[in-house]
């Protein structure tokens, strides 16, 4: 189940983006939240700050952007941002550069991934390509690919980073619409503050128009 944060910031962010899955959380980079942005449907990383003051949209995933929460498939080594490479076994975190790396066609990627997992998006990394993120339906686990070509002019996925379960955050049904004939409710009482008003008045003003936001 989502936290008051996650919680929080899908209420900030209610008609703008859809929270998906949360990537990770450090205390000096904050949490990283990856979304589907409803105007065009494509995937987004959302940057919460540690004091939950602020959020930002981030063009690539990098250095700066929390992991933490997630390891890696190879040895097992808890990361903390998403940086080049994993500290325990060395092995390379980075999708291929974009000029070798397979076009992202969601029928392609999701014949390669296979029925055990729903693809969510492609996120760029700022070392260059993008990386392919997918849940499996069954216990939540969201895991990022590396999409390389194959030999046959497929595409093969590189899982190189996976979370549990509890990083999946379900889907907000729409609020239903009011009746006609229905009788208007009585107004509700007013809401008590909430300690994170911060978070959605930055975001409201320019979150998403913030320098270097996607």
């Amino acid at each position: 189940m989502p936290d008051a944060l996650a919680q929080h910031v899908a209420e900030v962010t209610r008609g703008a983006y859809e929270l998906l899955a949360e990537l990770g959380r450090t205390a000096p980079h904050g949490t990283a939240f990856l979304a589907r942005d409803l105007a065009d449907r494509r995937v987004a990383l959302l940057v919460a700050t540690p004091d939950g003051e602020s959020l930002d949209v981030v063009a690539a995933l990098g250095p700066a952007v929390p992991a933490a929460g997630g390891r890696c498939t190879a040895c097992g080594t808890a990361l903390v941002t998403w940086a080049d490479g994993c500290a325990g076994c060395h092995r390379a975190l980075t999708p291929p550069p974009a000029d070798e790396a397979p076009p992202p066609d969601a029928t392609v990627l999701a014949d390669a991934a296979g029925p055990g997992f729903a693809i969510l998006g492609a996120v760029p990394h700022g070392s260059g390509g993008s990386l392919v993120f997918a849940r499996e339906p069954g216990d939540g686990r969201v895991v990022a690919f590396a999409p390389w070509p194959d030999s046959r002019g497929g595409v093969w996925l590189d899982a190189v980073w996976e979370r549990p379960g509890d990083a999946a955050l379900p889907v907000r049904p729409p609020r239903p619409a009011p009746s006609a004939t229905a009788p208007h409710p009585p107004p509700a009482p007013p809401a008590p503050p909430s300690p994170r008003r911060g978070l959605g008045k930055l975001f409201g003003r320019g979150g998403r128009g913030a320098p270097g936001a996607a």
